[in-house]
């Protein structure tokens, strides 16, 4: 048999898969033909293809040395100094390689494996595209393109890749599941499922699948669905710790807090320097409101994983809840710094932006959300309520319009858009949107569950007055609901009967001001479930805002606004009046901040902001701001020589009626937007509301209104900036100087 005969039979082992017979042969021929370049490269392939990197390194290089052009002979040496993770060697032997052939595809794609290792990304992306493009149906670098992409979170990039695989192989699972899992990451949760589905239905045992298309299920809020994946991956993986953390986190949005614990302690007892599990816990306790537990565990994640951008994220969220600005941007931006491609993230911190009135600021952060995550509602949404915020009305509503577009099911985007109309007085369509702020709210919140057991019971009014029973349910905080009430008469002169569940502060007040005409239920709670008192039979029911849609539907509807519908206690209010130490001067009550946790700094003041007010003599002056407050009263400074009743046996925050009392004792209220404002307005009392520019503003005080639609008697005096209180004060204190001085 001749030499090429014996190199023929061995490149036939080597292609069946006989390495030992093909290795054989190859030192028979090697020992008849010892520099035969061929026989050496052949041998050196096959003492790399079983690892023995140095020999075959050798017997190549001696066989390069005979015949310098072979191009397979030199990827394997490069491949061989790649596996020793000697990676500049490799990429230099692959140049060497592509030198003498242009299209050799492979030598492109282990180059661009090397450059991956040596983290030079741009230049493993341009291997791998140039592999492809020497040869189309090779499959290898495209996987590995497509992952590296994935890899970098360029997820659209991944999916075009990927996709052009599978015209190489349909059914090739790497591909089904890389892409599933890709567009899960960008939100097309559906497209997700489909891909995944197809991979599991071909192998059913990938545990990144499995995990990958429960979790598409749960951002889909098919949390049926996503439990079951999530239980037949934990039947076939008992220790995945992952798969334990993502059941939690449904057990979770089930409100199903037991379960979710228990899964988290499964999950720790498999891997408990696993960083997931304690950012989830952490999520977990939050909901609970064990605020302090929450961010141990949000710390314990970061200790565990110091570039965890999810649990820095979430901490600062807990934070942003809290009204902590500050240590939230901080957080946010700590996460951005870990993840660029963040959106959530970058939402988060445009939120936290727009909530202390930075708004120019929130809508850059607003903007990178969008350029990431394209087609987001919520984002849209947030980026038409900053331009709210600067007074730009017509690019905000073009952002409302654009939010909708993108997704029209969104409820808070229509909420938002409600919110925007309704501060503009366009009242009919307002009311319309406004009426989605139910589906904004926390679907497994009590007061929630509790008026849609009572839909499931009774239809929702609709405005048809047929002299049968409405039962109105009271919703928001108590300033919502005397505003609201102010449209009972209205409702009460179409000869309907009215019962009416409200604050069980505002009880008396309210049997007061309404006499029998309605009949009042004190809630034991905001959240008071269906259980918690008895009923009288009624025939359909409304909540408390939703009757504005039927009786303020122009500017107009509001001249027969009565001038006043609330009524104090007159024995106690003039019992109040006679402990006035300065009977001879204007009685001013006055009031200066919120503890709304989100808002509350916004519409609040210091009270040293109230002393152009105060230095006018001829006024004498009543505490009406609830909460401990004396302190701040007696660090007023000592040349301000004031005399202030401060009425300290009324619990200004639990005695609304003796609250009540007190502002109707006053002469005229000086107040910010809090209850006090809603209490004297609903009195009747000549007040002075003070009003942020735009941050912390609420949309029933419109916009460029002097005078309250809602409260007659309500003077209302705005910041001329956000944050600065000094023009309105000012404002404030020449009016009450002219009324002083007549």
């Amino acid at each position: 048999m001749n030499l090429g005969q014996h190199l023929n039979d061995t490149l036939i082992y080597m292609k069946d898969g006989n390495v030992d017979l093909a290795e054989v042969n190859l030192k028979k021929i090697l020992k008849n033909y010892p520099n035969n370049p061929d026989g050496l490269s052949l041998l050196g392939i096959i003492f790399i293809h079983k690892k023995k990197f140095k020999k075959g390194r050798d017997l190549i290089e001696k066989s390069l040395l005979l015949e310098p052009n072979q191009p397979q002979a030199l990827l394997y040496l490069g491949m061989a100094f790649y596996q020793e993770n000697q990676f500049d060697n490799a990429i230099k032997i692959f140049d060497k390689a592509i030198e003498i052939n242009s299209e050799f595809a492979e030598a492109f794609y282990c180059q661009g494996l090397s450059f991956k290792k040596k983290q030079m990304l741009d230049n493993a992306i341009n291997c791998f595209s140039n592999a492809i493009l020497k040869n189309s149906m090779y499959l290898d670098p495209v996987i590995n393109l497509g992952h590296l992409y994935f890899e970098m979170k360029n997820y659209n990039e991944a999916i075009s890749v990927l996709t052009k695989g599978l015209n190489i192989d349909s059914e090739n699972i790497n591909l089904l599941t890389m892409i599933g899992s890709a567009y899960g990451e960008i939100g097309l949760n559906k497209d997700a499922i489909k891909y995944l589905k197809k991979s599991l239905d071909i192998n059913l045992k990938q545990e990144d699948a499995l995990i990958a298309i429960a979790n598409a299920h749960m951002q889909e809020n098919n949390l049926n669905e996503s439990l079951a994946a999530y239980n037949l991956t934990i039947k076939i993986y008992p220790k995945s710790a992952l798969a334990f953390n993502n059941r939690a986190n449904v057990y979770y949005l089930l409100s199903n807090y037991k379960k979710s614990i228990l899964d988290i302690e499964s999950g720790l007892k498999i891997d408990p320097n696993f960083p997931n599990l304690y950012n989830t816990y952490g999520n977990i306790l939050a909901k609970l409101r064990k605020y302090e537990d929450a961010l141990n565990n949000y710390d314990l994640a970061i200790k565990k994983d110091n570039f965890y951008a999810d649990a820095f994220h979430n901490k600062g969220l807990l934070l942003y809840e809290k009204g902590e600005y500050s240590e939230a941007i901080e957080l946010f931006n700590k996460a951005i710094e870990i993840n660029p491609k963040y959106a959530e993230a970058f939402n988060s911190l445009g939120a936290t932006y727009k909530a202390i009135g930075q708004f120019k600021i929130a809508i850059e952060n607003f903007e990178n959300s969008i350029e990431i995550k394209s087609e987001d509602s919520e984002v849209l949404s947030n980026i038409a309520t900053s331009y709210d915020g600067l007074k730009l009305f017509k690019k905000a509503y073009d952002f409302h319009k654009k939010a909708l577009q993108t997704n029209e099911l969104d409820p808070g985007a229509k909420y938002n858009l409600g919110l925007h109309l309704l501060c503009l007085k366009s009242f009919i369509d307002g009311w319309k949107y406004y009426e989605y702020r139910v589906d904004t709210w926390d679907k497994h919140d009590t007061f929630f569950n509790y008026y849609s057991n009572l839909q499931e019971k009774k239809p929702i009014w609709d405005g048809t007055l047929d002299n049968k029973t409405i039962f109105i349910l009271n919703e928001q905080g108590i300033g919502d609901q005397i505003i609201y009430s102010s449209l009972l008469l209205d409702l009460h002169k179409k000869n309907t009967k009215i019962i009416m569940l409200i604050n069980n502060k505002l009880i008396n007040l309210f049997k007061r001001s309404f006499g029998d005409k309605i009949l009042f239920i004190p809630a034991k709670s905001n959240n008071c479930p269906i259980d918690e008192f008895e009923i009288p039979s009624f025939d359909s029911c409304i909540l408390v805002g939703s009757i504005a849609k039927y009786f303020r539907r122009s500017i107009e509807d509001f001249i027969s606004q009565p001038y006043s519908f609330l009524k104090a206690n007159p024995i106690r209010t003039e019992l109040i009046r006679k402990t006035f130490n300065e009977k001879k001067k204007i009685i001013c009550g006055f009031s200066w901040k919120s503890t709304s946790k989100l808002i509350g700094k916004s519409k609040s003041l210091q009270l040293k902001d109230f002393l152009p007010i105060f230095e006018i003599l001829e006024l004498g002056f009543v505490n009406l701001q609830y909460g401990e407050v004396n302190s701040e009263i007696y660090d007023l400074p000592e040349q301000i020589n004031l005399n202030i009743n401060l009425f300290e046996d009324i619990d200004k925050f639990n005695d609304i009626d003796g609250l009540s009392s007190l502002i109707d004792a006053c002469d005229l209220v000086v107040t910010s937007s809090n209850v006090t404002a809603h209490i004297a307005g609903g009195l009747g009392k000549d007040t002075y509301l003070l009003i942020p520019y735009s941050s912390g503003k609420i949309w029933y005080w419109h916009e460029n209104d002097k005078i309250s639609l809602w409260y007659p008697s309500i003077k209302i005096f705005r910041q001329n900036e956000d944050g600065s209180w000094n023009n309105a004060i000012t404002s404030i204190a020449n009016k009450l100087k002219g009324i002083t001085n007549e």
